[in-house]
């Protein structure tokens, strides 16, 4: 007989957790930089990671909007293309001193150190703050000195939402939603793989299930 699990443990995640593209960029550019001191395109490919993760953090991408944005940058595209737009463009772009886009080896590596902290700190955070689902109690285990909140676990609900593209596809997250029986719902946002989350709840609320019927 297949062994039933009886408890599993969950956590949310705060937003910053997505800035990890950024110091994996940082580290990057800054042995890029050390080994090489003269590579012009270091500065560029930092700014051009540093602005695509702000976006990230700052707005949500739903599926409509990941849509709608691809579709303006091809419309762009072909509208320059159709208007000879982008002859202009590229003389422009030609003028523009990129090189002078640059910093030190020092500066990319301390970025990434600072970045890096940043993380270690949340995961570290994450082990006094998680969420635990028992044979007949949902748990929140909270802070150093290990507060819980206790939450009836049988005829607890969960649902699952994929909010973000492109936060589901760094870290195949999403929002969890519990549905306690008799208490508001908890929302969890930021929380990673949260499919593998989702199915892991099914199958301990399933035992549960059958452990209360039998």
């Amino acid at each position: 007989m297949a062994h039933q699990p009886t408890r599993f443990r969950f956590r949310s995640y705060p937003k910053a957790i997505f800035f990890y593209p950024l110091m994996l960029a940082a580290f990057v550019c800054g042995g890029l930089s050390w080994m090489r001191p003269n590579l012009e395109f270091t500065g560029v490919l930092f700014l051009f990671v540093l602005s695509i993760n702000f976006m990230i953090v700052s707005f949500e991408f739903s599926r409509f909007v990941s849509l709608a944005v691809v579709f303006l940058i091809t419309t762009l595209i072909f509208a320059g293309l159709w208007l000879d737009v982008i002859p202009s463009l590229k003389l422009l772009i030609a003028t523009l001193d990129f090189a002078a886009i640059r910093a030190s080896a020092a500066f990319y590596l301390a970025v990434g150190v600072i970045l890096f902290l940043l993380l270690f700190g949340m995961f570290l955070a994450t082990r006094f703050d998680y969420w635990e689902l028992r044979p007949n109690e949902l748990l929140h285990h909270e802070g150093f000195l290990g507060d819980l909140r206790r939450f009836p676990a049988p005829n607890l609900s969960a649902e699952k939402e994929r909010r973000d593209v492109l936060e589901w596809l760094l870290l195949r997250s999403g929002r969890l939603i519990l549905h306690p029986p008799g208490h508001v719902p908890i929302i969890l946002e930021n929380v990673p793989r949260i499919e593998r989350v989702e199915a892991r709840l099914q199958e301990v609320l399933s035992s549960i299930s059958v452990s209360t019927t039998g």
